[in-house]
């Protein structure tokens, strides 16, 4: 998602707290919340520049398996 209230941050939806949506940095962060009026779907360029490499994205979580730690950690 992109965020238009701030700076057009792009976020992955994490789930909402009241009237306000969570988002979260596509490579990790901290989450931030913000309202939905001023989030939109990001363009197909937007996806391609934040989102990360898909084998990136694998070792990690590999890694993460393998020393016994949660991916949601």
């Amino acid at each position: 998602m992109v965020d238009t209230g701030h700076g057009n941050r792009t976020g992955e939806f994490r789930g909402l707290d009241g009237p306000y949506w969570s988002l979260r940095p596509v490579n990790g962060g901290v989450e931030w919340e913000t309202v939905p009026e001023q989030v939109r779907t990001p363009t197909p360029v937007e996806l391609t520049e934040h989102h990360p490499d898909p084998g990136a994205e694998a070792d990690r979580l590999r890694t993460l398996i393998v020393r016994g730690i949660s991916p949601r950690t």
